[in-house]
């Protein structure tokens, strides 16, 4: 595998990743507003601000599982659940404090964690899945 294979596959998965966490966390962000009665406040600039933020941390998160997924069993597609589970544990115990503020605003924690989780579990999934199409087909290891 060369090096720009892996950054392609690194790049692919961070930015389809980046896009699910960026559109599914506002989706979530929606429910959680709604589940604590509050009106709906849309802009496009939260909207991009919030798909930016799931890009970056796709890109920061992407080359960590790289590095350690050969570590797990190959179970296909399930082998992102840990990586996922790894993301929600730290998020749940150390979450920015933008969300911090969110959650304590409408008191939805347990809706929050339950939510966030699931996003988090799926990222982990599709993050998974396009890294072993991708060094498969690069001729690398998707193990």
């Amino acid at each position: 595998m060369t090096v720009p294979q892996m950054l392609k596959a690194w790049a692919l998965a961070s930015v389809v990743g980046g896009l699910w966490l960026g559109v599914a966390g506002r989706g979530v962000m929606v429910l959680i507003a709604l589940a604590a009665g509050h009106s709906l406040r849309w802009s496009w600039g939260g909207s991009i601000e919030i798909v930016v933020f799931g890009v970056i941390l796709a890109a920061v998160a992407v080359p960590a599982w790289m590095a350690m997924r050969h570590w797990f069993p190959a179970m296909r597609v399930a082998r992102g659940l840990p990586f996922g589970l790894i993301l929600f544990a730290i998020f749940a115990v150390l979450p920015p404090p933008s969300a911090q503020s969110a959650v304590a605003g409408i008191g939805q924690r347990t809706l929050s964690l339950v939510l966030f989780g699931v996003l988090l579990v799926v990222f982990g999934i599709l993050v998974e899945a396009i890294l072993a199409r991708s060094l498969s087909r690069a001729g690398g290891r998707a193990e």
